[in-house]
């Protein structure tokens, strides 16, 4: 995922930038239109995937107030004790 983001920035950030300051032609693709859109799915799974994991990890620290790791294994500590 690290890769896809650096390219887009690549394509989208520093390539425009060096040929402003230069005034220079880097041959790359010329816009984001260029970008696969299978590259732009994978990169929205990746960070929808991300941000739904550390909501899930925040709302059950909160809740249970320990970790997932940590309730987890009191869980197992009570299942135990109540046989």
């Amino acid at each position: 995922m690290y890769m896809i983001m650096g390219i887009i920035v690549w394509v989208g950030v520093l390539v425009p930038l060096i040929e402003a300051i230069f005034t220079i032609k880097i041959h790359v693709a010329e816009s984001f239109g260029s970008i696969p859109e299978a590259m732009w799915s994978l990169l929205q799974l990746g960070v929808g995937g991300y941000i739904g994991g550390r909501t899930l990890e925040k709302t059950v620290k909160m809740v249970t107030g320990s970790g997932i790791i940590n309730g987890a294994k009191n869980f197992m500590d009570k299942i135990k004790r109540n046989k």
